[in-house]
């Protein structure tokens, strides 16, 4: 019994972390869409830690490793279009988050 409380505190922690991870997430995102929209190449930097960011989400990896294959040819076009609809994904996962049970 004494370890409930711990336990309790580490879901109330993970699911805190899982929502700043999604917020700072969001930002990089966007900066990555601007980069991209204008052939930037620090792009290819900027990819590897939304990678590191989302790598708990299969399916945001999923996207990202498209968009990092895309960039590594310097597809800058083709990445922008994957990545598209990653921030509406983004902003589902963060409000699902919220509202995970006390």
């Amino acid at each position: 019994m004494d370890s409930v409380p711990q336990i309790a505190e580490s879901l109330e922690t993970s699911s805190s972390v899982v929502v700043i991870d999604l917020q700072e997430s969001l930002k990089l995102l966007r900066e990555l869409q601007n980069l991209t929209a204008n052939s930037d190449p620090r792009a290819l930097d900027l990819i590897e830690k939304l990678l590191i960011a989302v790598e708990s989400n299969p399916e945001l990896t999923e996207r990202f490793v498209a968009a990092k294959e895309l960039l590594d040819v310097y597809n800058f076009n083709d990445a922008a279009l994957s990545l598209e609809n990653v921030e509406e994904e983004i902003g589902e996962l963060s409000l699902s988050s919220e509202n995970l049970p006390d």
